[in-house]
């Protein structure tokens, strides 16, 4: 699995103020569709959508790798909602002997997994914990020539940010290097301040999964696909998508 966030909690949602536009698609798939509803997400981090869940009324737990991550998330949590539901663990490897309604990935945390092995360990575990009526999503962006097929020291700026701690506005400037055979895109994310002082970075690799191989690696696994969507608006998935989100249950 990809090395985690070498970053603080404080940072990445500093970094990540913006990422709001999936809030209500979740809120829509998960609350409206039952009442108290038991909810498992996989690659939590620093409790953005389990902050929006909880205060809809679900029964959520979550999992992740970080513990500075799980720390400063329940801390939030307990905060809003007197409750610390995020558990400190690999999603390669868990059991909680319990099944829920509702479990999902967001935002992109599945590319972590950086083998076939590791998603079948992963959806192994994603097996154990539902029951026939469950739901499992996954949502992970289509991969794109342009995003990945740059020159290799090009960078490019990827986001604007205000550094809460620092108290100064800032950017992350991007170095990407694509893999084709293996299918990994090796990320370089470089921290500068208004002063274009590098104040940190760190490197990441991600999985590259185009939908059809996604699709063969969910049904091998035992799951069926009930629907695939390009948006958070709900859109059926198409050529054009810039996302793939796929709803699965068990195979009968």
């Amino acid at each position: 699995m990809s090395e985690y966030y070498s970053i603080s909690p404080t940072l990445y949602d500093d970094q990540f103020w913006w990422k709001k536009d999936d809030i209500e698609f979740w809120n829509q798939k998960i609350l409206c569709s039952k009442k108290q509803a038991s909810v498992l997400e996989l690659a939590a981090g620093t409790g953005r959508l389990a902050y929006a869940l909880i205060r809809g009324g679900a029964e959520y737990t979550g999992l992740e790798l970080s513990q500075d991550f799980v720390s400063y998330a329940n801390l939030k949590l307990q905060s809003s909602f007197g409750c610390s539901p995020i558990l400190q663990g690999d999603m390669r490897h868990f059991d909680f002997k319990k099944q829920y309604d509702y479990l999902f990935i967001g935002f992109n945390s599945f590319l972590h997994l950086l083998n076939n092995h590791d998603v079948n360990i992963f959806l192994s575990s994603i097996k154990k914990h539902m029951h026939k009526k469950s739901r499992f999503y996954l949502d992970v962006f289509v991969p794109h020539p342009l995003f990945l097929y740059r020159p290799k020291n090009l960078k490019t700026k990827v986001v604007e940010f205000y550094n809460s701690e620092t108290q100064k506005e800032c950017v992350i400037e991007e170095l990407l290097d694509y893999n084709s055979t293996q299918e990994i895109a090796t990320v370089h994310w470089i921290y500068l301040d208004n002063c274009n002082q590098r104040f940190n970075e760190f490197q990441f690799k991600m999985k590259m999964f185009y939908p059809d191989s996604l699709i063969s690696l969910l049904t091998e696994n035992g799951l069926s696909i009930k629907n695939i969507w390009g948006s958070y608006e709900g859109e059926d998935f198409s050529e054009d998508s810039n996302l793939q989100i796929y709803e699965c249950m068990l195979l009968d």
